[in-house]
């Protein structure tokens, strides 16, 4: 399973999962982590949070503007 596919299938589970009781969701997890190949806690880690990129760093500012870069 290649990494766009487990990204549409946590989609598809994550729903399941927050809409499912205390009980069903313990054979979710377990499912996603057999399927996924996952380890039980990274997988309540991805069930749990919202997906997204992080946000960029600011770094460093940078020394030269557009105008400079053009002639170098």
């Amino acid at each position: 399973m290649g990494k766009h596919e487990r990204r549409v299938y946590l989609e598809a589970i994550r729903k399941r999962h927050r809409g499912a009781g205390r009980g069903d969701k313990g054979k979710i997890l377990d499912e996603f982590c057999s399927v996924c190949g996952y380890q039980r806690k990274y997988a309540i880690r991805l069930l749990g949070s919202k997906l997204g990129k992080s946000p960029r760093r600011p770094g460093r500012p940078s020394q030269y503007n557009q105008a400079a870069l053009l002639m170098v």
